[in-house]
């Protein structure tokens, strides 16, 4: 009698633990992450119910993770079970792509948007002062670079400041540089960029335009158009500069050139059609005086011709 009694009860157990193991077991199939198992026992079958909470667990990580995904955080750590353990491994694969694709995308699109911003704020002026001046002024928001000096390629081959942003000096007092002497002269002759680290306040002083700043990183961006030198471009910042921020200067210093070479050029015709049409209107001027000299010519030979007449007949 007893004997049966612990028969069934043990078969009861059994059958209940394996119900509800089954239940767990459905649920999980179904997707359902708020899978709770009432399973205790030290038997095996409460080692399979163990197992089945360390899956419920890793379900419960992994749609956390991806949820994570989804809303564009990348930060959730995935960790593996063993290198058996291949959705856990894809996952982490595909967050840490997707981290990267997302940080080049937001990278690329800041670089594009500066770009066409200093197009658009650069584009409509027709002086090369208020190029320089809002191209300069942009960049250094733009980069958060603490000062700024933008150089003009003159007639006499020197290269001039054009426009200065956050140094005390006026345009007048910043130093004009030989291609070729000083770090911006040799940027140009080079059309290398460089790059100064940790730079002393007196080195700015002497080798740079820049002189009000403390140690900074200092950048020199050649300005050419095609094999023309059209200028360089000084930056400084009190923090390196990042490799999206050398991209973003890197395209606008090619925008930069291509609008102040143009700029340069159609001012040049313009003094060339002003001068041209100064010509044109002084040779009608001398024109006109010239008609009315035969004019006055014509009279007074008309004039000679009457009193040769009048002569001729008093003799």
């Amino acid at each position: 009698m007893v004997v049966g009694f612990l028969s069934y009860y043990i078969i009861s157990l059994i059958s209940g633990s394996l119900a509800s193991l089954k239940n767990a077991a459905d649920r999980i199939r179904l997707g359902a992450t708020d899978v709770e198992i009432d399973v205790n026992s030290t038997d095996e079958i409460g080692s399979v119910a163990a197992s089945f909470r360390g899956v419920v667990n890793k379900t419960v990580m992994l749609s956390e993770v991806t949820k994570a995904i989804g809303e564009g955080r990348y930060d959730m750590d995935v960790e593996p079970q063993s290198e058996a353990d291949v959705l856990s491994l894809s996952i982490r694969t595909m967050k840490e792509n997707l981290r990267t694709n997302t940080t080049e995308n937001a990278n690329r699109n800041w670089v594009l948007t500066g770009v066409a911003e200093l197009s658009n704020l650069i584009g409509g002026e027709s002086t090369l002062d208020n190029v320089s001046k809002h191209a300069l002024s942009y960049l250094c928001n733009y980069t958060d670079s603490e000062a700024g000096v933008l150089y003009l390629h003159n007639n006499t081959g020197k290269l001039e400041p054009a426009a200065s942003y956050g140094v005390q000096q006026n345009r007048a007092q910043l130093p004009v540089f030989e291609v070729g002497t000083g770090t911006v002269g040799q940027a140009v002759q080079e059309r290398k960029v460089k790059v100064l680290e940790g730079v002393q306040e007196e080195y700015l002083r002497i080798r740079t335009g820049l002189s009000d700043i403390e140690p900074a990183t200092v950048i020199i961006m050649p300005l050419y158009f095609g094999n023309t030198i059209v200028g360089a471009l000084e930056l400084a910042s009190r923090t390196p500069y990042t490799e999206v921020q050398r991209r973003l200067l890197d395209s606008a210093s090619e925008r930069i050139s291509v609008l102040i070479h143009t700029l340069k050029a159609h001012l040049q015709t313009q003094e060339l059609l002003y001068e041209t049409q100064n010509q044109a209107e002084e040779l009608e001027t001398q024109q006109e005086e010239l008609r009315q000299l035969n004019a006055e010519l014509k009279a007074s030979e008309e004039e000679l011709r009457v009193n040769q007449e009048e002569l001729q007949e008093k003799n």
